[in-house]
């Protein structure tokens, strides 16, 4: 990490209305070599970026993984699965982790158990910073062995800590168990989709009380056209379903209800619209694109909100696949200024409802002790006219540009806030 370009960014992040930040991985293997003895020197970058991040009145969360060998389950993997005689030591090591970082000047509170846990243990490379506890042979795809390793440490965890948030590594769910996508349409041939039931073998042995945060992570695909965006494998659509968040928020609470534990916090710690495979691709370069990705923003974030999300995390600020905040020269993209406005208008607001007043415009209702805010935006990208009872008090443009007051709106695909005094 640079870390005088991270405290830039952490500036800039503060700067836009940001709160959370997901931190790199802080690799186990690195501290404990020999199993035992730990390496404290190795954090030393870590602990100043930390402080970056108190310094900026940003909450981290912080994660955990990277196996050493002698507590590698698969010899070779650092990514996957730990030896179950080993959840002792790991456990012991994030006692101490916890113990060393949660008084100031660190302040750190969210631990993450390994990042993308449910990637498959063969289709990652086997030192991959991001997890590979997949099993490929198990009807929950090694999420119930993931379940066993969390009801060791979550004690320890919680004795070094009692406010400590233990956080499940933010899940992949590749796609929806539920309704499998075909692998080529109208082949009748479905997804093999078991990759997504990892969270349920959590729960199937018996951990939904040795964590306190599902965690996964929701994208949608940009589809070249100004607005449209989709995800195959949940079967979600701009036109349709929404953004992929809400699809995979139900089938995560599902599991929670089913289980027993409906209260368990959620969040999404990587959300975007991303383009091509690299984000380098021509239609991607695009205005329609840019816009695209300003007005998928606020979708996701109202919708994040309608769904009872704890945070919501867009990734990343300077991009992955063309997500970008800030071209390569950090200036400011559209999403930019949208992300800003959206963090000004929906702060500290409760959600109140769904808003189904008209055909073929999605809503939102947002509330305060001050005002009733609404989200409005065409769903099938065709201009919706929409009148109200009574004047708003104002009205904005996704970027925060003031527009005028009036009875009647034409809705489009680009979001607007339409604002009331209470």
């Amino acid at each position: 990490m640079d870390t005088l370009e991270d405290m830039r960014t952490l500036e800039k992040a503060k700067e836009m209305g940001g709160y959370w930040v997901q931190s790199g991985t802080i690799s186990w293997s690195s501290i404990e070599t020999i199993e035992g003895e730990r390496n404290w020197s190795a954090l030393e970058n870590f602990e100043l970026g930390m402080k970056n991040v108190v310094n900026n009145d940003l909450v981290p969360i912080v994660t955990i993984g990277n196996a050493p060998l002698w507590a590698q389950k698969v010899p070779g993997y650092s990514c996957g699965p730990i030896l179950e005689d080993k959840f002792t030591a790991f456990s012991n090591l994030l006692y101490d982790l916890v113990v060393r970082y949660h008084n100031p000047p660190f302040n750190i509170k969210y631990w993450q158990i390994w990042n993308e846990p449910d990637a498959g243990l063969y289709l990652t490379p086997a030192d991959s910073p991001w997890g590979c506890w997949g099993d490929q042979t198990d009807q929950f795809y090694g999420g119930s062995y993931y379940g066993e390793m969390l009801k060791v440490i979550y004690p320890r965890i919680k004795a070094a800590d009692p406010e400590a948030i233990v956080v499940i590594g933010g899940l992949l769910s590749d796609c929806g168990p539920i309704n499998p996508p075909e692998t080529q349409l109208g082949s009748g041939i479905y997804k093999d989709c078991t990759n997504s039931k990892f969270f349920e073998g959590i729960l199937e042995a018996g951990a939904g009380s040795s964590f306190d945060v599902v965690n996964y992570h929701s994208y949608d695909y940009y589809y070249g056209d100004l607005g449209k965006f989709a995800n195959p494998n949940w079967n979600s659509r701009w036109d349709t379903t929404g953004v992929v968040l809400l699809a995979k928020t139900q089938y995560y609470r599902s599991l929670l209800y089913r289980y027993g534990y409906p209260e368990k916090m959620l969040i999404n710690t990587e959300t975007a619209v991303i383009c091509g495979r690299t984000g380098e691709e021509s239609q991607c370069q695009t205005e329609q694109f840019e816009l695209t990705k300003a007005y998928y923003l606020v979708q996701t974030y109202a919708s994040a909100i309608s769904e009872g999300l704890e945070a919501n995390f867009w990734y990343s600020y300077k991009g992955w696949r063309a997500s970008g905040l800030v071209d390569k020269s950090l200036s400011p993209l559209p999403a930019y200024l949208a992300y800003s406005f959206c963090s000004f208008m929906l702060q500290d607001v409760s959600f109140s409802r769904k808003i189904n007043d008209f055909t073929d415009v999605v809503g939102y209702e947002f509330v305060d002790r001050n005002r009733r805010v609404w989200i409005l935006w065409s769903k099938d990208s065709k201009e919706q006219l929409v009148k109200f009872s009574s004047f708003p008090t104002a009205a904005y443009d996704v970027f925060g540009n003031r527009i005028s007051t009036q009875r009647d709106y034409t809705i489009t695909v680009s979001p607007i806030y339409i604002e009331w005094g209470r």
